[in-house]
């Protein structure tokens, strides 16, 4: 589904579409049921590998060729990005107590992050900045 939003809204071609993994991996909750840290990771890299399976059939059907992201915290866009090599750009949320936060921000692996906070006519958002590891955003263009 997001492939062909992305499509029907006009994304251009060779960006990503991010998917969020917004939860705090050091929550205790997650193991009530025996599970540890690495069953968790390794579930959010099923679903990661069923994407990317999905964006090479749409990807290879179309002249639309999109690229998989991943928004989360620290440790998970390390996992996914870096070590599973399961998407190609990554957007590092601003929860900074959440585990990975420091070092992945540190490391400048990130395309994107979110950064403070701000108020404009009386709305609430967040800004973002680019990282060094390159854009990983796109402009509409009507």
């Amino acid at each position: 589904y997001a492939w062909r939003y992305a499509q029907s809204i006009g994304q251009t071609s060779n960006t990503p579409i991010y998917f969020a993994v917004d939860f705090d991996l050091s929550d205790r909750s997650l193991y009530l049921s025996g599970k540890t840290k690495e069953d968790v990771k390794n579930q959010i890299a099923e679903y990661f590998k069923a994407v990317q399976g999905q964006f090479a059939f749409w990807n290879n059907k179309s002249e639309y060729n999109y690229k998989i992201g991943i928004y989360g915290c620290g440790e998970i866009c390390q996992y996914i990005k870096q070590e599973k090599k399961l998407a190609t750009y990554s957007w590092l949320s601003m929860s900074t107590a959440w585990p990975g936060y420091n070092a992945y921000n540190k490391s400048s692996l990130y395309n994107i992050k979110q950064d403070k906070e701000v108020y404009y006519n009386k709305v609430k958002f967040d800004t973002n900045q680019s990282g060094d590891a390159g854009e990983g955003s796109w402009r509409y263009k009507k």
